[in-house]
């Protein structure tokens, strides 16, 4: 059982997941889905498509794979062709990622006394560009976007130990999902923390981290 008290004594780096850690998911997809509902609305004269999308999105998740031709199915105007067009649409709209209260402060007043670095899975031009977009770039010296790869895997970890020079037990990583974030950390030593926020707020899981807080805030005030 690692004691709080001594938590952060010897930690050298910080690493941080992306979504849900730092920025919000759930608002960057859905006003992605609300840009293309204002787009078909204008073009086709379409309406309710980002109702009908947030239900499928509600019932079924964010990676459903019929969601848009289902939203369409819903309206009466399905086409194959309008459900490419939607698709690549979303693809291509930028919208500005909604970041956390406090991000940038606390990211900045942590960067001068421990290294920082980025370790999320998902599409790597996307999450590349929700980091650019958000601004979060100048905090952080080691980015690395894992595709098609579970963070369960200790590997995956071992690339940013090696930038930094420093071992698992100086190291801290802070995430939200407790399915998938902190099971390769774990196993490689590294001490974790999980931040209660996002889709994974809720979630229960035997491979959660060591500790729990709210926000990203309440875990600097700590320590």
């Amino acid at each position: 059982m690692i004691s709080k008290v001594n938590f952060m004594k010897n930690i050298e780096l910080i690493l941080f997941d992306l979504d849900d850690t730092l920025i919000s998911e759930s608002k960057w997809y859905m006003d992605k889905w609300k840009k293309c509902d204002f787009y078909i609305e204008k073009k086709y004269n379409i309406v309710g498509f980002y109702e009908k999308i947030f239900q499928i999105i509600y019932q079924h998740g964010f990676d459903y794979p019929k969601k848009v031709d289902d939203a369409l199915v819903g309206l009466n105007v399905y086409s194959k062709n309008l459900v490419k067009e939607i698709v690549n649409y979303y693809l291509d709209v930028e919208v500005t990622p909604t970041i956390f209260p406090n991000t940038h402060y606390i990211l900045k007043d942590l960067s001068k006394k421990f290294h920082l670095g980025i370790i999320t899975s998902g599409k790597k031009w996307e999450q590349e560009l929700k980091i650019k977009l958000s601004g979060l770039e100048e905090y952080f010296s080691f980015i690395d976007v894992i595709e098609n790869k579970s963070k369960t895997s200790s590997e995956l970890f071992t690339k940013s130990l090696i930038f930094f020079n420093t071992i698992p037990e100086n190291t801290v990583y802070v995430g939200n999902d407790p399915f998938n974030d902190f099971i390769g950390a774990k196993n490689l030593k590294m001490k974790t923390i999980r931040i209660l926020q996002g889709i994974h707020k809720n979630s229960v899981s035997i491979n959660d981290a060591d500790f729990t807080y709210n926000s990203l805030e309440d875990f600097n005030n700590d320590f």
